[in-house]
C-alpha cells in the first residue's frame, strides 16, 4: 500500500487547520472588545446573566471556525475543485493498482486517428432508391436465392 505525501495529508487537514485558525481568530476578536460593546451583545444574545462573556467567545470561534472550515473543505476537500493527485501519474482505484501493470495515460485523440465521418451528406434527389444512396442497405442478391443457395448478401 502507497502511503500518501506529505503535502497530500497538509491538504486534508488544510480545512481543519484553517477552521482553527479562524475559531481562535474569531475567539480573540471577542475578547478584545471593550466591556460595554461585550455587554451590548450578550444582552443581544440574550446571555446577560451569565456572569462571564464565556459564552460569546465560544460563540463566536465555533461559528467563524465552522463556516471557514466548510469553505475550505469544499474547496480542498475530497472531490473539491483543488483535490487533484500531485505529479504526473494519473489517479488509479486502488483495486487496478498492481506493480507489474502500471496505469497507462489515456489515449488521445492524436494517437487515435480521426474517426470515420458518422453523417452522409443528403442526396440532392431525394426521390431515388435507398440502394444508390446507401450501397450496404439493400443486399445485391434476391432474397430467393439467399435462401436456395444459404449464402450471405455481399457488402
Amino acid at each position: 500500500m502507497t502511503r500518501p505525501s506529505h503535502r497530500r495529508r497538509l491538504s486534508r487537514m488544510l480545512p481543519v487547520i484553517g477552521g482553527l485558525l479562524a475559531g481562535s481568530a474569531g475567539a480573540g476578536l471577542v475578547a478584545q472588545m471593550p466591556a460595554e460593546r461585550l455587554a451590548d451583545l450578550s444582552r443581544l444574545a440574550g446571555t446577560d446573566r451569565l456572569p462571564d462573556p464565556t459564552v460569546l467567545l465560544l460563540a463566536a470561534g465555533c461559528a467563524s471556525g465552522m463556516v471557514v472550515w466548510a469553505a475550505l473543505y469544499l474547496i480542498w476537500g475530497k472531490g473539491g475543485p483543488l483535490d487533484r493527485p500531485l505529479g504526473n501519474a494519473p489517479v488509479v482505484r486502488r483495486a487496478d493498482a498492481h506493480p507489474d501493470a502500471p496505469p497507462r495515460w489515456p489515449l488521445t485523440m492524436a494517437e487515435i486517428g480521426t474517426p470515420p465521418p458518422r453523417e452522409q451528406e443528403l442526396p440532392i434527389d431525394l426521390d431515388q432508391p435507398l440502394a444508390k444512396f446507401d450501397p450496404y442497405a439493400i443486399p445485391t442478391m434476391s432474397f430467393e436465392s439467399i435462401r436456395q443457395t444459404g449464402l450471405r448478401p455481399s457488402r
